[in-house]
């Protein structure tokens, strides 16, 4: 009777791998045997790497362009995707197999097995059979590489394809405290968490391939929080030399946003260079930062990323709506597209795209109004720096009760075509955003809008009450129901207490007073709000 001891290895390091050899008890002539899952035991499909490990293979060296790693329901199953294996590592008497998690599989577990030759021998682990188990998330690259931003972070799908995770800064730019709080929203992989911080923390934003968060203080510090490794923590250092002003205070760090197609992260900052504020890329396979690069023209309270058209969009409070081509090397090209003469208001505020589509939005603080454009047909001229236009109008939204006016936006990720636009320092009022489904041609506009006056009451009996700059907002499509959801952040003690996750389709839905007000909107958006204590 063959006797053997499935582990999960936690750690790829020589030490774990070789104490995970002594737990196998199954010789090789027994037959080849695998850990019970694969490190990481979770990933996106299309995106992320992972690994099985094993031992038993035959004598003889084992070559990666030779193996295969198979993907079934279960471990006796046909499968029903295999992956090439990148790379054999070997450690004492285990072997590694790298390989990249198949774009073909959808959002569940599978069950992975290995075929190839060791020397001239055949192996198939499914001879034993033994199998590592896997756990993946279905994804796309523009959602993957389309993140909002804003002060909050959401990791959707890490470590496990059902989990989704909030991380919410204690601080803004005038005011709050120190600290991150890691607080759950979906699935059971992740516990509420707090990393202690040196400074005043404004915004976070995260990669949801790697799981990686990546933070700003309003000094130069950048922490970087690696959900993958069991919430590691640790801070480097941007290049900003001086402090960036906007109507809702002051920093030398003043926001991030996420690339996760190439795995960096861009830093808006201070600077003494330009016309006063700059970007900066940072590395986040190495740590490592590209040179500062300084723009003509402000920066954007919240920059956005559209990575698969390579721009980083940042409309600001000159009224330049700027884009920023990014090259290879992470290089970057400035254009700048001045909209403020048709502006009801030259305070543009925060970033916000559907990247399925390419139509992009800004905020218009102490106005209604939002501007929507088509990146799809933007066309660019070179210049120091260069300029660009595309079709595009401001849209007056007839509410009248944001408080400082339209501020915070974003879309969440995916082909929902949903978004949402809110107030700040202190105001609960927001709309919820259909957005068109088609670009290309034309001048865009939204398809509907949903406004909301007022939030329920959070679950101490107190009324909502929206952060500080820059924004406590932003949006995610949950990888278990695909639904889109809002998240606010309530600053009412003057720090988060609650966080508020907003279904929009259920807030566009809803009975309306008038064209796109909802009617009794504090008892009649219960239903598609739920709120989480910030521990």
């Amino acid at each position: 009777m063959n006797v053997r001891k499935l582990i999960s290895v936690r750690s790829l390091s020589a030490a774990s791998l070789a104490v995970a050899c002594m737990s196998f008890v199954q010789s090789a002539a027994e037959g080849q045997s695998l850990t019970a899952w694969t490190n990481p035991p979770s990933g996106l499909a299309g995106f992320n790497d992972s690994y099985a490990t094993g031992s038993g293979f035959p004598a003889g060296t084992i070559l990666a362009s030779g193996a295969t790693a198979h993907f079934g329901t279960s471990c006796a199953a046909p499968a029903v995707a295999s992956s090439p294996v990148l790379q054999v590592t070997v450690v004492a008497t285990l072997r590694r197999f790298e390989f990249l998690i198949p774009a073909t599989l959808t959002t569940g577990n599978y069950f992975v097995w290995i075929t190839g030759t060791a020397g001239s021998t055949p192996f198939n682990t499914l001879s034993t059979p033994s199998c590592s188990e896997i756990s993946v998330g279905a994804t796309s690259t523009t959602i993957a590489a389309c993140v909002p931003t804003s002060s909050l972070a959401i990791v959707a799908g890490s470590p496990s394809a059902s989990n989704v995770t909030a991380y919410v800064p204690f601080g803004s730019w005038g005011s709050g405290t120190t600290g991150i709080e890691q607080v759950p929203i979906e699935g059971t992989g992740v516990a509420a968490a707090n990393f202690p911080t040196t400074g005043e923390v404004n915004s976070c934003a995260a990669n949801s391939v790697t799981g990686e968060v990546v933070c700003t203080e309003n000094t130069t510090n950048v922490d970087l929080i690696n959900q993958t490794s069991f919430g590691s923590f640790s801070t480097v250092t941007s290049s900003a030399t001086a402090e960036a002003s906007f109507t809702g205070g002051q920093c030398f760090n003043c926001g991030v946003a996420i690339n996760s197609t190439n795995n960096t992260a861009v830093i808006a900052m201070g600077s003494t260079l330009g016309g006063g504020s700059g970007v900066q890329v940072l590395n986040l396979s190495n740590n490592t930062f590209n040179s500062e690069f300084s723009l003509a023209n402000y920066v954007s309270e919240d920059i956005s990323i559209d990575s698969g058209r390579n721009l980083i969009l940042s409309p600001a409070e000159d009224g330049i709506y700027d884009l920023l081509q990014i090259g290879a090397g992470n290089t970057l090209t400035e254009f700048g597209n001045n909209i403020s003469a048709d502006s009801p208001s030259n305070d543009l505020d925060s970033a916000a795209e559907d990247c399925t589509t390419g139509i992009a939005l800004s905020s218009a603080e102490f106005s209604d109004y939002v501007y929507i454009t088509d990146l799809t047909q933007a066309v660019f001229t070179p210049g120091s720096p260069g300029t660009w236009t595309a079709p595009g109008q401001f849209l007056n939204l007839n509410d009248g009760d944001y408080s400082a006016g339209t501020s915070g936006i974003s879309t969440a990720p995916g082909t929902n075509h949903l978004g949402v636009v809110t107030g700040e320092f202190g105001g609960q009022a927001y709309s919820a955003l259909q957005l068109p489904s088609t670009s290309g041609t034309g001048t865009p506009t939204l398809a509907d809008w949903a406004y909301v006056s007022a939030m329920p009451n959070t679950p101490d009996g107190a009324a909502f009450a929206a952060g500080f700059d820059p924004h406590t907002v932003t949006s995610y499509t949950s990888p278990n129901n695909n639904k889109s959801y809002a998240v606010f952040a309530d600053w009412a003690p003057g720090q988060p207490d609650y966080i508020a996750v907003v279904d929009l389709a259920c807030v566009l839905a809803l009975p309306r007073s008038g064209a796109h007000t909802v009617a009794n909107p504090a008892t009649a958006t219960v239903p598609c709000t739920n709120y989480i204590a910030v521990p």
